[in-house]
């Protein structure tokens, strides 16, 4: 099973034509699922309840699309909301920016919220860019002091040119998401960590599917096993995903096609 981890729509209530362009792209290169992983840059319970409720309406439509939840740590129905979008909604996890939504991993709000996190027992997706509010060392200390929420960062973490490719720890709950990766730098994660630290993402927005990403981890000089556990595998397993691909491509195919008996 082939799933793509980093996926960004805009997000509507309803007849959302961003939705046909990102199936009839997986169709295409052999994606299986797609999971959304939103960002709320403000702080507005209204806003994170708009955002969620959208996603939501997304993943319950279709058996190929799959959905993070996000909140903004400062807001202060951040906890409730995040609770809400897990339990009632059903969303996969919590995704954030600190860079956007201007908050640290060292704040108290966060960790009051890394606690609910925690409690619910679903990972973090966290993007990775280079600013204020991305301090190796509070992320660090973060992963360590929750050993048992799994946390993906996209670009790895990010890469200093010249340098190792993450200045992250390599704890057992962290995982590294592979768009706009260097394969070299994927290939020293392979053989520091293993294969089952890497989760595929391509970093879609929208329009053209960037099919290099994908096709850099098909080149790559690894065992069939290592691959499928980078290309779906182990976000399956995070995630608590179905492992049967065939069911989720044919289901797919019918979405395609217009055959209503194929939607949830």
């Amino acid at each position: 099973m082939t799933i793509d981890c980093h996926v960004a729509l805009t997000l509507r209530k309803r007849n959302n034509p961003e939705v046909e362009v990102l199936l009839g792209a997986m169709q295409a290169h052999g994606i299986d699922k797609a999971v959304i992983v939103p960002v709320c840059p403000g702080t507005g319970e209204e806003e994170m309840v708009r955002i969620n409720d959208s996603v939501h309406t997304e993943a319950i439509g279709y058996y190929a699309i799959e959905g993070f939840a996000t909140v903004n740590p400062r807001s202060p129905a951040a906890q409730e909301e995040l609770d809400r979008a897990v339990r009632e909604l059903g969303l996969k996890g919590l995704s954030i920016d600190p860079a956007v939504q201007g908050f640290r991993f060292g704040d108290d709000e966060f960790w009051s919220l890394m606690e609910v996190v925690n409690s619910l027992g679903v990972p973090v997706f966290c993007r990775s860019a280079r600013s204020e509010f991305f301090v190796t060392e509070e992320i660090n200390e973060t992963v360590i002091s929750f050993p048992e929420v799994p946390f993906i960062f996209t670009q790895m973490g990010l890469e200093s040119p010249g340098g190792k490719f993450s200045k992250l720890f390599g704890e057992g709950n962290v995982y590294f998401e592979t768009s706009r990766v260097p394969p070299a730098y994927l290939m020293e994660a392979v053989k520091e960590y293993g294969a089952g630290r890497l989760v595929f993402g391509s970093g879609y927005r929208g329009g053209q599917y960037p099919a290099e990403e994908l096709e850099k981890l098909q080149a790559m000089d690894i065992s069939e096993e290592e691959r499928e556990a980078v290309l779906g595998g182990n976000i399956s397993r995070l995630l608590g995903l179905s492992p049967l691909a065939e069911k989720g491509r044919s289901r797919l195919r019918g979405i395609l096609e217009g055959l209503p008996f194929f939607r949830k």
